[in-house]
């Protein structure tokens, strides 16, 4: 056995990371974000209503800012699948787990259901 098989096959194992795997699971969690206001969002009409209102002051959210956010690379020898979802906020895992609804602040005793989209991303089979 060659004294470099192991660095062989951290670097083999790195280009596959970045060049094949990292790039089908950011594409894959991409196609199941929610979007607000597209087919697959749970927004309600109240939901709706906020954001024109957020829009008539200039606070207009961004449609895809979570879906635009997945991003993949390599922290040495592991591959990192991230989002955030803007610069200003960090919601990527209240989506994907669920979380309590509040509105300006205030709670509304309601919960949002899970929307996965990385962990199943993630976790799918791929076959070569």
């Amino acid at each position: 056995m060659a004294p470099d098989w192991l660095e062989n096959i951290l670097s083999a194992t790195d280009v596959f990371f970045t060049n094949t795997l990292g790039p089908d699971i950011r594409e894959t969690a991409r196609d199941l974000c929610p979007v607000f206001g597209a087919d697959n969002s749970t927004a309600t009409e109240v939901s709706v209503q906020i954001a024109v209102s957020l829009a008539d002051r200039g606070q207009e959210p961004t449609p895809g800012a979570l879906r635009d956010s997945i991003e993949c690379h390599l922290n040495g020898h592991n591959l990192i699948i991230s989002a955030n979802g803007s610069d200003e906020r960090s919601y990527a895992y209240w989506v994907e787990t669920g979380h309590e609804i509040t509105i300006f602040g205030r709670r509304t005793g309601r919960e949002k259901e899970a929307q996965p989209f990385i962990r199943p991303a993630v976790f799918q089979v791929r076959r070569p």
